[in-house]
């Protein structure tokens, strides 16, 4: 598990992993793996209430673009606490059984999917993830849900 005492710094709020997307109350960097999701909060602490977090799916697809994200919530956020914020023209946020989809018009091949969601409370827990799935226009599948630890 990736672990620091050091209180997180502007610099420091990106948080970066390679299969599912993880938010800490502490810093936290995986290592240098190809990361592919990323999540930054604009206050990564235990309990905060309205925080923002703004989530980047980077595109790997030559062929086709974003047209759905599907991120599963950690533990202690319930779907119906999450508003959406900033997305891509035409995108919706619609709440699942765990989590929530934003989807819409495809975006263009080669853009990155960029959303923003209001949390109305972080759980008290020092990392949380968020399991996340990318959709392609083609069809095509990628999914980013291996937490830290293999679980």
């Amino acid at each position: 598990m990736f672990k620091s005492t050091r209180p997180l710094a502007r610099a420091g709020r990106r948080f970066v992993l390679a299969g599912a997307v993880a938010l800490t109350a502490t810093l936290a960097l995986a290592a240098p793996a190809a990361a592919h999701a990323e999540v930054e909060a604009d206050r990564p602490q235990a309990l905060a209430e309205n925080v923002t977090l703004s989530f980047v799916s980077e595109a790997e697809s030559a062929s086709a673009g974003f047209s759905e994200l599907r991120v599963v919530l950690p533990e202690g956020i319930a779907p119906s606490d999450v508003t959406l914020e900033e997305a891509p023209k035409g995108w919706k946020l619609k709440a699942t059984s765990d989590g929530y989809t934003v989807a819409g018009p495809a975006l263009k091949t080669g853009v990155d999917a960029e959303h923003k969601i209001k949390v109305r409370q972080l759980p008290d827990a020092k990392e949380i993830a968020f399991k996340t799935v990318e959709t392609y226009s083609d069809g095509e599948v990628s999914r980013w849900i291996e937490l830290p630890g293999g679980s």
